[in-house]
């Protein structure tokens, strides 16, 4: 049984630093791994509870940066 959620999300190279300094700015509340740097693919891991959250602030990024959610997975 796992108890966290996956997003994949495709953003402009140049903005990872500021994307993952955005993530760690919200208390935790996910954490991210690049998957391809070339690509700027992120997976971003977090608890199924902060789903909604999670959305709502990669929503807000999305005024700022950049962002394609690929794929939403929930394990």
């Amino acid at each position: 049984m796992s108890f966290s959620s996956r997003a994949y999300l495709l953003l402009p190279r140049r903005d990872i630093a500021y994307f993952k300094f955005l993530i760690e700015a919200w208390d935790n509340l996910a954490y991210l791994t690049v998957i391809d740097k070339y690509k700027a693919v992120i997976e971003l891991n977090f608890s199924k509870e902060y789903k909604n959250k999670v959305l709502k602030v990669l929503e807000a990024i999305q005024k700022e940066i950049e962002l394609k959610i690929l794929y939403l997975k929930e394990e």
